[in-house]
C-alpha cells in the first residue's frame, strides 16, 4: 500500500506542476488583456489552424463575426438569483457556418429580452471554453437548456456548423470598468475574476497529492 500511495502522490504532484504552469500562462494572458484578434471566415474558422498545443481551451480571443439570430437560454443562478445565460451563434462574416456559440452573459429571469438586439456584425472578446456535459439533469425544454449543450444548439441552427462549434464555445469577457453603467449591465458578462473555473485547478491537484 505504501508503494501504491507513493506512486499516486507523484502522479498527482506531476499533474499539479503541469496545471500550475498552464494556469500561470492563463492568468498572465488575462492580466494583460491582450486577446488574439481574428475574424471568423465563411467556413466558421477563427482559431489558428497551426495550433499544435493540443489544448484549445482558455485562449483569450477577439472574434469578429455575425451574431444571431437564434437565442438559447441556459438556466443558471447568479449570487442567489434565478436567471439564465444567453447564448448566441456566431457565424462567418459572409453568412457562413456557425463557428461557435457565444455565452454573452447572465440575465435575471424577469429581464425583458425585447430590450436586446444582437443581430449583425459584432466583435466579441472571450475565452474559448468547452461545452458542459451531464447526465444528471432532465431534458431541455424547447430553447431553454439545463446546461451548455453545444451539439443540441448546433442541430437547431440553420446553415450548418463548424465541427468546433460542437466542442468549444466563447465565454464573453469584460473588465469591470466596461460595464459600470446600469443601462448596459445586462447581459452580465464574465470578468477575469468571475469566469467559470475548471473543476481540476492546480490547487485541487495539490489537494489530491496531499491526500496520498
Amino acid at each position: 500500500l505504501t508503494g501504491l500511495a507513493t506512486r499516486a502522490f507523484f502522479w498527482q504532484y506531476g499533474k499539479y506542476n503541469l496545471a500550475k504552469v498552464r494556469w500561470e500562462g492563463i492568468t498572465e494572458s488575462l492580466e494583460k488583456f491582450d486577446p488574439l484578434k481574428t475574424v471568423m471566415d465563411s467556413d466558421g474558422n477563427y482559431l489558428p489552424s497551426d495550433d499544435t498545443s493540443g489544448n484549445r481551451e482558455f485562449k483569450l480571443v477577439e472574434v469578429e463575426g455575425l451574431l444571431g439570430p437564434e437565442q438559447f437560454l441556459v438556466r443558471r443562478a447568479h449570487e442567489g438569483r434565478v436567471g439564465y445565460l444567453i447564448l448566441l451563434p456566431l457565424r462567418g462574416t459572409s453568412n457562413g457556418k456557425v463557428g461557435s456559440f457565444v455565452n454573452y452573459g447572465w440575465i435575471p429571469n424577469d429581464f425583458d429580452l425585447k430590450k436586446l438586439s444582437f443581430e449583425g456584425r459584432s466583435k466579441v472578446i472571450a475565452l474559448t471554453r468547452k461545452g458542459e456535459v451531464t447526465n444528471k439533469l432532465p431534458e431541455h425544454q424547447n430553447d431553454v437548456l439545463n446546461f451548455i449543450d453545444l451539439p443540441f444548439m448546433a442541430d437547431r441552427c440553420a446553415g450548418g456548423t463548424h465541427p468546433d462549434a460542437k466542442v468549444l464555445h466563447l465565454e464573453r469577457l469584460a473588465r469591470k470598468e466596461d460595464f459600470l453603467n446600469e443601462e448596459t449591465l445586462y447581459p452580465l458578462p464574465s470578468t477575469r475574476e468571475t469566469f467559470r473555473k475548471p473543476y481540476l485547478t492546480p490547487q485541487r491537484h495539490f489537494d489530491y497529492a496531499s491526500f496520498w
